[in-house]
């Protein structure tokens, strides 16, 4: 039994054990970025690399779906290579996704990405800025932006940071940054609440009220059987 399996309870003990796997992988956003921060995980089980595609692929043999968004997007967010190859440990054990899944995350990697890029450059805005002439904040913004993305490659956690106006959110005056931070705040929200769909799974919604309906005692299937 590898680290994964050894800290999955199954479904219905969840509330009783708050050091689940759902606080590392949880159905809302506001949780998501508790459990990214480092000391988040040190009361689960030690990080171990390829964790996110072991704790993707044990949530689908054990039907527990509402694990497998932020699963999922967590394992997008890593390189190319380690998506399509996997990572294997010392004791020769891979932990890769099954081909369905990489391609989801492939696909999500570059989605995101663009939206990234284009929304970036929709946060300046002209309506509420208190300078006037070349001095707007949105053209400095907009220089800063060029500079951020010809020196960044690949995605960032878009649900909890969006690095292209924080290089520019400190030069700019308090209503374009106030004007600013409500768009990317909306736009993260937006990323996050489609997570579901974009891994062709239910909404968030749906299943964390199936998962609240599975009766004490009981779980669709545990990581025993998934072995088996």
């Amino acid at each position: 039994m590898d680290e994964a399996q050894r800290a999955f309870i199954p479904l219905s003990e969840r509330k009783r054990h708050p050091n689940h796997l759902s606080v590392a992988y949880p159905a809302t956003l506001e949780e998501y970025a508790k459990a990214v921060t480092p000391e988040s995980h040190l009361s689960l089980f030690p990080p171990f690399a390829g964790q996110h595609f072991a704790i993707s692929n044990l949530a689908r043999e054990t039907e527990a779906l509402v694990l497998l968004p932020s699963a999922l997007w967590m394992s997008s967010c890593e390189p190319k290579h380690n998506i399509l190859h996997g990572y294997a440990d010392s004791d020769g054990r891979r932990y890769q996704l099954n081909p369905v899944d990489v391609r989801r995350c492939l696909a999500i990697k570059l989605e995101y990405y663009l939206t990234y890029v284009q929304k970036s450059f929709t946060f300046p805005s002209r309506y509420c800025c208190l300078r006037s002439g070349e001095e707007q904040c949105a053209n400095k913004a907009l220089i800063s932006l060029g500079a951020h993305f010809a020196a960044i490659r690949g995605a960032r956690d878009l649900p909890i940071r969006w690095d292209s106006f924080c290089c520019w959110k400190n030069d700019v005056c308090a209503g374009c940054e106030e004007v600013a931070v409500s768009r990317v705040s909306k736009n993260q929200k937006s990323l996050w609440n489609n997570l579901p769909a974009q891994f062709d799974l239910p909404q968030w919604e749906t299943m964390v009220a199936d998962i609240n309906s599975v009766p004490p005692g009981h779980s669709r299937r545990t990581p025993a059987q998934a072995m088996q």
